[in-house]
């Protein structure tokens, strides 16, 4: 029933663009040679395109029923007649469709009645003819003038619709950089942050090593620093009355640092105190006998308790050493003597 009764008709939308076609619309409409195309105006056929134009936009403005009666269709050998209707449909998604109706119609009756008195006189009249080749010339002016208007549209909506994809590419690309800048004083807020609680720890760290070198300066204690494979990390200054160092010497094993100490077993102590984890002392005297010292062998631990080298304590003990010497030889007389005054009668 709707192939056969229903007149043909399309659904298209504001911009004219077809979405629906029904059948029977080839006498109406013909695809426009190139790209493919959707426009209504762009397929309407020869004689439809003003009318069609013309209805299609009172139906847009007005919002009701726009109609163009008796339009003429050219052909190649007679001339048509249809009746365009352009009516709102819907709305669908927030968008109005207009339904385009093309309703074929026999021919206005001045038309035939022109024709019939034309056929009764048996000649045509000049007049008639040079007004329908004036007519026949006005149509296709503005035919001419309706594919160029339709040809500019189409390249402004092109250019609009680059325009609109330039645009939200720069928009785009400008939430992006409002986002990296963003970020970016995210991050140099983080950076002052952090040179701030770095400059705080260098702050500290300065007065923690001002503190240790007048700990180091004030302190009679000879003592040296070593990593596990003995190598010096640091030492007072009391130890260079004992070791050969000076302030290159940090990085170097010890064993190679002339002292004038009889001490052969100091490497052996070390390694013991790796093994055991526990102190190692023990009296060493100075090669030519002058002093004496008490080494202490301490494990070196980092605030998470680790042993990562060792420590070295060299204690001046010679007046202890000889105060002990001098109590033996006290000790030593007053046994002689009173062995001496045991064998008198």
């Amino acid at each position: 029933m709707l192939e056969r009764y229903v007149p043909p008709h399309v659904v298209a939308n504001r911009e004219g663009d077809v979405i629906y076609y029904s059948g029977g619309t080839g006498s109406y409409l013909e695809a426009p040679p190139g790209r493919p195309n959707r426009s209504l105006i762009a397929m309407a056929r020869k004689g439809l395109r003003l009318p069609l134009r013309s209805a299609l936009h009172e139906a847009i403005e007005k919002g009701r029923t726009a109609t163009r009666d008796a339009v003429a269709l050219e052909g190649d050998e007679h001339t048509d007649f249809v009746k365009l209707t352009v009516e709102p449909m819907r709305e669908d998604e927030g968008e109005t469709l207009y339904l385009v109706v093309f309703t074929e119609i026999r021919a206005p009756a001045a038309q035939e009645e022109t024709s019939a008195e034309g056929r009764k006189r048996g000649a045509p009249d000049p007049s008639l003819g040079h007004l329908e080749r004036e007519l026949r010339d006005l149509r296709e002016r503005f035919q001419s003038m309706a594919e160029e208007y339709e040809t500019a549209i189409e390249e402004l909506k092109s250019s609009n619709e680059e325009m609109v994809s330039v645009n939200e590419e720069l928009q785009s690309t400008n939430e992006e950089l409002e986002t990296s800048k963003e970020e970016l004083q995210s991050v140099n807020e983080e950076l002052q942050t952090v040179n701030h609680e770095l400059t705080v720890k260098i702050d500290e760290l300065d007065r923690a090593n001002s503190d240790l070198k007048n700990l180091y300066d004030s302190t009679d204690i000879a003592t040296i620093f070593l990593d596990r494979d003995l190598m010096v990390r640091s030492f007072t200054p009391a130890v260079t009355r004992i070791f050969n160092l000076i302030r290159s010497d940090r990085g170097r094993p010890l064993t190679d640092i002339a002292h004038q100490l009889k001490y052969a077993q100091l490497a052996e102590d070390v390694q013991q105190m790796f093994a055991t984890q526990q102190r190692v002392e023990r009296r060493v005297d100075r090669s030519d006998g002058s002093a004496h010292y008490m080494v202490r062998v301490l494990p070196y631990r980092t605030s998470a308790d680790k042993i990562e080298g060792a420590v070295l304590t060299f204690t001046d003990v010679s007046d202890l050493v000889r105060s002990q010497e001098q109590h033996r030889v006290l000790v030593a007389e007053r046994k002689d003597g009173s062995t001496t005054s045991s064998a008198r009668p």
